[in-house]
């Protein structure tokens, strides 16, 4: 039937645990990958995204292999969002006038690239956030990063032989320990 989701493969199965392995072990070198070949945090996050999940659709190979197929793919995102970027242009127009007063002379162009402070910040707020799920349970951070990665709950349910009820008890459960978790940085 059109619209209904397919149950994962063995294949799939085996390409997420090794995902999962791969990300504890060489995830912090993945994302420096991401970062330095993208114009921006953003970027790089959505780079690390997308090479997740042609990971997860189309990894072939052993495990050997895995941690520089996944540089690869992320690096290749990375210069891809940065191309799509710079074709759209980051310079915007911006009038200074009532648009009928205005010639072609008029118009003055506006950066749209984040500087330097608003990159500072964002780079410490996804620290921040890192170091928060490393305090939750491991069955929750398991839960929250699959769901972030684009997982569904049967697709979860599939890959870690968890009931429904369980996963959204730790999708719950994580999610108010990671609000409280922020809450309470916020007031030291």
């Amino acid at each position: 039937m059109a619209g209904q989701p397919k149950s994962a493969s063995a294949a799939q199965v085996g390409r997420a645990e090794l995902l999962e392995r791969l990300l504890a072990r060489e995830g912090g070198e993945v994302r420096a990958v991401a970062r330095s070949n993208s114009a921006n945090a953003a970027d790089a996050d959505d780079a690390f995204q997308e090479g997740c999940v042609s990971f997860l659709r189309f990894y072939e190979g052993d495990e050997d292999g895995a941690g520089a197929w996944l540089a690869l793919v992320v690096k290749r995102f990375a210069w891809q969002i940065g191309n799509e970027r710079r074709r759209r242009g980051s310079v915007q127009h911006v009038l200074s006038g009532e648009p009928g007063e205005l010639t072609g002379r008029e118009v003055v162009l506006a950066d749209e690239r984040a500087d330097t402070e608003e990159l500072i910040e964002r780079a410490e707020a996804l620290e921040k956030r890192i170091a928060l799920l490393g305090e939750l349970k491991p069955d929750e951070r398991t839960t929250l990063i699959l769901i972030g990665l684009g997982a569904s709950y049967a697709e979860i349910a599939e890959l870690r032989g968890w009931s429904r009820t369980k996963i959204n008890r730790c999708a719950v459960e994580g999610r108010a320990r990671l609000r409280e978790l922020a809450e309470r940085g916020e007031k030291t």
